[in-house]
């Protein structure tokens, strides 16, 4: 069997990555309802050989998409695992030897364990290394070293899991580090003498290392298209800044762009993207924001219900600022202002750095409190419609049953909705010729 995404990227595809569960089994569902294919991103400070901040290695990562997939009755051979950011940037800081001997390691436990698109990202200076004599050669012929344990490690496991399909391959990494941008300053698009220059390396080191097929089956490159979002602000595509890059992707079959920063991205724009040659749109924090905002609106209603229902109120909102409070490492460098920004940017910000502390103790339990006391009684309609006026709406019609699990997964998966139905469209378009 051929890998599916060679087909998937002919069109385009949505990409989830992270590793909420509530965000990954609603998405999940969506995508089960749209008989699609799920396609889900483990990136390296995620999920690593030593854990990662998720304590989860590539094994332990695929078992837990596998046990979701299982929960809702989606098949698994319509699972996609992707390793996203594979390279030594959590090594960075290490020298060269010892943080791509780490890098090879961790791309053989992805491998292995089953992930079938494999983002080749050794695009930073390592220790004791110029950033200006740092350039597309040297990332090519590390990407190259990767790509040779990648081959092996398939080779000798691809029995192992039902994904015995060859992987495919990313390259380039013209975008915020991974987990987001620490600050936005200015946004230079990739030029296109630099993406052809960038495609050649790759395509020489890959050669040269006698590696035609990972050649063969590299199929998007990341580059900076000229979207992208931060603490708070949305630079939405413009397509005006995207179109000499994608008259170049046209010479370059069968590559596609894959975007690393949809987040919040317009029907409109979304929809040009994909006819730019975005054939891989990746989005993860719109989707926890969204979890976010929804868990938000129950606490809310939580307080307004709490006199009259008698409830101990969760405080939702509270633990979870406190928690931030105490251990601020991840968001701090994120988040700029005085302190009163800063609080609204923890709880409200694009970056939407709060999902890291969803999974700590307090909040998880401040969150199971919350749907608990949400749980006892039908919520008042009226109370629905002021904070969550969408899932109003559709509990109205009939279409949405207006318990607090299902209206923080239909808020989910309003995002999934607006990029699958935008993607439809631009296919559609194209295929028409308009």
């Amino acid at each position: 069997m051929e890998n599916p995404l060679k087909e998937l990227t002919k069109t385009a595809c949505f990409s989830v990555t992270g590793s909420d569960p509530v965000v990954l089994k609603a998405c999940m569902k969506y995508a089960q309802k749209e008989n699609s294919y799920f396609i889900c991103e483990a990136t390296v400070n995620q999920v690593n050989q030593f854990g990662g901040y998720t304590g989860m290695k590539p094994k332990d990562y695929v078992s837990m998409v596998c046990r979701f997939a299982d929960e809702i009755g989606f098949p698994r051979e319509k699972l996609i695992l992707s390793g996203d950011h594979l390279g030594p940037f959590v090594w960075r800081n290490l020298p060269e030897q010892e943080a791509m001997a780490r890098s090879e390691e961790l791309v053989r436990q992805y491998v292995a364990a089953g992930f079938r698109k494999i983002h080749l990202d050794p695009t930073m200076p390592l220790l004791g290394e110029d950033p200006r004599q740092f350039g597309d050669r040297q990332i090519a012929e590390r990407a190259a070293r990767l790509a040779k344990i990648s081959e092996e490690t398939y080779e000798q496991t691809k029995n192992d899991t039902i994904w015995n399909y060859r992987p495919v391959y990313v390259i380039g990494s013209e975008v915020p580090v991974p987990g987001g941008t620490e600050e936005l300053e200015s946004m230079q698009v990739t030029t296109p003498e630099a993406l052809n220059q960038t495609l050649s390396c790759f395509q020489n080191a890959f050669l040269d290392h006698g590696l035609p097929q990972v050649w063969e089956d590299t199929l998007a490159i990341v580059a900076q298209i000229g979207l992208e979002f931060s603490e708070d602000h949305v630079y939405d595509f413009k397509d005006e800044a995207a179109r000499p890059l994608a008259n170049l992707l046209k010479t370059r079959p069968p590559f596609v762009f894959e975007s690393h920063s949809s987040d919040y991205q317009t029907p409109e724009c979304l929809q040009q993207m994909v006819n730019d040659g975005v054939g891989i749109l990746k989005v993860g924090p719109e989707l926890t924001f969204a979890h976010r905002e929804a868990l938000f609106s129950l606490s809310i209603i939580e307080r307004e219900l709490a006199p009259a229902w008698g409830l101990v109120p969760s405080h939702f909102m509270e633990v979870l600022e406190q928690s931030m409070v105490q251990n601020p490492a991840d968001w701090e460098h994120y988040y700029h202002g005085n302190e009163g920004e800063l609080k609204l940017k923890r709880r409200y910000s694009y970056s939407d750095r709060a999902r890291y502390y969803f999974a700590r103790p307090e909040v998880l339990e401040a969150k199971r409190q919350l749907l608990e006391n949400l749980g006892k009684k039908p919520i008042p309609l009226y109370l629905i419609s002021q904070y969550l006026p969408v899932q109003y709406e559709k509990i109205r019609e009939g279409k949405l049953e207006a318990s607090p699990e299902v209206m923080i997964e239909d808020k989910i998966q309003s995002v999934m909705e607006r990029y699958y139905q935008n993607m439809k469209i631009a296919v559609q378009n194209r295929d028409k010729g308009v």
